[in-house]
This record gives C-alpha cells, sequence and structure tokens, in this order.
C-alpha cells in the first residue's frame, strides 16, 4: 500500500529530469531497495523483488520501463536459468529416476487437474479455454525455486529430497514447449467435440419442433410449413409450391435421397451448418481479438513523438478526421503533458517515441505514420534517424524550423519535413491578399478558395 502511492511520486520526479539513465537506475533501485526491505522483514529478497515488479507494472510508467530495462532482462534471465540448470544433478538424475518420473508425471497431473477445475468452475472458462490454460501452465514455475532453496536454508527438507523436488521442477519446466503444442491440439479437439455436442442437441430440438406429426421423419409440407411459420402459403410467396432455394435445401437434407429427413440426416445437416457459421465467427473473432489484445494501442496507430503544442494540434486533427483513440498515440517525457492528454482522454504514454522498444512496448508494432514534433532540432535529427531504421517502409513527417534544417533531416530518412518559416511565409501571403482583396461580392468565395489552398499546403 505504501509502495504504490511512494513509488507514483518518487518516479513523477524521476520523470521529471527526463534523462533514461536517471529512469533506469531508479527501476533497478526499486527493485534491490523493496528485496532489501523484504530480506529485513524476514521475507526473502527475491519476494520483495516480486512485489516491485508488480507495483512497477502498475505504474504509467510501465511502458518506458519494460523498454528500458529489456536488455537487464535478457541478461538476467540467462543468469537465472543458467543458476537453475547447474543446480540439477546428472547422477541424482540417473540414480533416482523411476522417482523423478513418477514425481513429475504426478506432480504435472496435479497441477493441470487443479488448474482445469479452477478454469472451468472458478474462472468460467470453456472446457477448451481451461484445458489450454492448464496445459500451459502445469509445468513449475520460477518462484519453486524461491520456496525450495528457502526450505532448503530452514532445514525442512533433506538435502536429498530438496534436489529431488528441484529436479523434478526443472524437468517439467523444460516440458513446457511439448505442453504448449498439446494445449493447441487437444484445445482445438474439445472445442470441437464441444460444438458438435451442442449443435446436435439443437438440431435434436428442431427436429421435434418441425415433425408435427410425430412420424420420425420431416417430409416437405413440414419443413415447407415450419420455414413459412406455419402457413400453407409457398415459398415462392405466389401459392406455387415449387422453390429452387427450397428444393436445394431439402436436398441437402436429405442425404438418402428416399424423399424425407430423418432425425441423423437433420442432425448433419445443422451441425454442418452451425460449425460453419462458428467456423467463420472464430476467424472473425481471432482478428478482433488481435487488436483487442491491444484495446488501448492499436499495433498500426498513428504515432506522434512530443506532446507539446504542435503534437496536440496533431493528435485532434486525427482525432477530426476519424482516427479513433486506440489508433492515436503520442509519447512524450513531461509528467504534465501526460496529464494533459488524459483529460482530453488521449493516450500518451510517458517517454521517448523514438525508442523502437518503447514503441512496441506500448503495443505499436506497425505504426501507419510517424509524426516527430520535438523542438529541439538535434533531438528530431536523431528521432528520424532511429524511426527510420527501426521502421524502413514506414512514412515519416518531422518537424523543421527552416530549409537548411530540413536537408539533413531528409538525409536521415524523413519522408517530409514540415518547414515551420515556409509554412509561416504562405499563411502570411494568404492573411495579406485576404487584406487587400476588394470589397467585390465574390470576396467571400475568394477568401475561402485561398483559405482552401493555404490549408492543402499545410
Amino acid at each position: 500500500a505504501v509502495g504504490s502511492v511512494a513509488l507514483r511520486q518518487f518516479f513523477s520526479v524521476v520523470a521529471a529530469a527526463q534523462s533514461s539513465e536517471t529512469f533506469v537506475a531508479a527501476a533497478l533501485l526499486v527493485a534491490i531497495g523493496m528485496g532489501a526491505a523484504a530480506q529485513g522483514l524476514g521475507l526473502s529478497t527475491t519476494t520483495g523483488a516480486f512485489a516491485a515488479g508488480v507495483l512497477l507494472a502498475g505504474s504509467q510508467y510501465r511502458q518506458q520501463i519494460e523498454a528500458d530495462i529489456l536488455p537487464f532482462e535478457g541478461i538476467l534471465l540467462g543468469i537465472f536459468f543458467m543458476t537453475a540448470g547447474a543446480s540439477l544433478d546428472p547422477n541424482l538424475v540417473v540414480d533416482e529416476w523411476p522417482t523423478l518420473l513418477s514425481g513429475t508425471l504426478a506432480f504435472l497431473g496435479a497441477k493441470l487437474g487443479l488448474l482445469f477445475v479452477l478454469g472451468a468452475f472458478s474462472f468460467g472458462l470453456t472446457r477448451a479455454e481451461a484445458i489450454r490454460t492448464a496445459l500451459l501452465l502445469a509445468g513449475g514455475g520460477e518462484f519453486a525455486f524461491v520456496v525450495l532453496k528457502l526450505s532448503d536454508n530452514l532445514g525442512l527438507l533433506p538435502g536429498k529430497l530438496a534436489s529431488l523436488l528441484t529436479a523434478s521442477v526443472i524437468i517439467s519446466m523444460s516440458l513446457t514447449p511439448v505442453l504448449g503444442e498439446m494445449a493447441e491440439v487437444v484445445g482445438e479437439a474439445v472445442e470441437t467435440i464441444d460444438a458438435e455436442g451442442g449443435a446436435q442437441a439443437k438440431a435434436d430440438a428442431l427436429f421435434e419442433t418441425i415433425d408435427e406429426d410425430g412420424s420420425g421423419v420431416i417430409e416437405k409440407s413440414e419443413l415447407r410449413s415450419y420455414l413459412l411459420g406455419g402457413t400453407s402459403v409457398g415459398l415462392a410467396g405466389d401459392g406455387d409450391s415449387s422453390n429452387t432455394s427450397f428444393e436445394q435445401l431439402f436436398e441437402q437434407l436429405d442425404l438418402n435421397g428416399d424423399g424425407v429427413v430423418s432425425k441423423f440426416e437433420l442432425r448433419q445437416g445443422y451441425t454442418e451448418l452451425i460449425l460453419g457459421e462458428a467456423r467463420d465467427a472464430a476467424l472473425r473473432y481471432a482478428d478482433d481479438e488481435a487488436s483487442a489484445a491491444e484495446m488501448a494501442t492499436a499495433p498500426d496507430a498513428f504515432v506522434v513523438c512530443g506532446y507539446g503544442e504542435m503534437g496536440q494540434r496533431v493528435c485532434e486533427v486525427l482525432a477530426e478526421r476519424g482516427a479513433d483513440a486506440a489508433h492515436v498515440v503520442a509519447f512524450d517525457r513531461n509528467p504534465v503533458r501526460i496529464s494533459s492528454g488524459l483529460a482530453k482522454e488521449q493516450r500518451v504514454v510517458y517517454g521517448d517515441g523514438a525508442s523502437p522498444e518503447l514503441l512496441s512496448a506500448a503495443g505499436v508494432r506497425r505504426p501507419r505514420a510517424i509524426v516527430v514534433t520535438y523542438a529541439n532540432d538535434r533531438r528530431v535529427l536523431e528521432a528520424t534517424g532511429r524511426l527510420r531504421e527501426a521502421f524502413p517502409g514506414v512514412p515519416i513527417l518531422v518537424r523543421a524550423r527552416t530549409t537548411l534544417e530540413a536537408e539533413p533531416l531528409l538525409r536521415a530518412g524523413a519522408t517530409e519535413a514540415m518547414i515551420e518559416a515556409e509554412e509561416a511565409a504562405v499563411r502570411f501571403g494568404a492573411l495579406v491578399l485576404d487584406e487587400q482583396a476588394p470589397p467585390v461580392a465574390d470576396s467571400v468565395g475568394r477568401t475561402a478558395q485561398l483559405a482552401k489552398e493555404v490549408e492543402d499546403k499545410t
């Protein structure tokens, strides 16, 4: 509770310095400091670092933190897994392989069963979703090493038993890729079975409704009556019982061609129809889900580097032209501007927008276009070069004060440089001509045309 409040204030001060080095140092200081604090309270340092990660992930600066510590993440993960692997005793594995095999299988089975029950009955997941989740998470986790190490240090476990448990966790973790593949295969199979079972149940209920005389088969007249809502009028609407679409439908349902539709035939046809629609819906859902996963920022959003006066105006123009909040994201290192963006219900992320890692952490994978509006000329040039290297085919529009400043920007990879002096001169010229225009009847139309030309130029 104290950390959640204190960290917000602490990082607001750090962010005001606008120094990436200070930001990295602050993030590492929080992790190490909370680890030391946890150790002082009688807990493990890993527990404190874990709590620090949870707090940092919940702050408004999490994207910048994620981008800055990315190099450390790879190195530390490598060290962690090397340390974990070094604790595996090959001789113990060979000597105690029956115990390890049975123990690992029991461990995976127990965890899989527990996760499946929780997912299906407590968290409202479907059977397929619960099985996928359970299989993917059935292996051991990194936190097991923390618990086992603490137990070993406190003398709660005999040395050999601790080694066996550690080896069991390591082996189960190494099986995670295999379990992930199994999760996809088994999940799809269960999903198909559930869909077929639901469709068959609906088909049986539909059969009982259509079979008015209870003969156990559906005749053409019964199907026609059901489709027409119980009326005896032909599908053509003119009293003619012949209708090409109806005949084709009946032929598709009448699999054996005996002139009637049995319950089995209706079940087969209905299942094919429903599952076909379900597959189409699943494809649409997959597309929607991919964008929903980054609901705050679309992967192909417009990127605005710098949320000063010009950056704010760019975001407003994009919103006026129909771009929703998910497709426009701005980056700035001034906390005051972050708050301003939130007040305007615009997506503004703390950090340097010229960092491809930060863009990725914020959810932007393939930006439609990038606008660089920094006031510092050198910063604009550096950002242009970095962004062009990271996104070769993306349009990059940059801000330049003079024509001389625009040339190096274009060489650095800018698609277009908006020269402030030139745009101001065009605007001034338009205003002067407007003031000196004769007061004739078409002056309003001339002014509107001139304003449109200036707007197009701008």
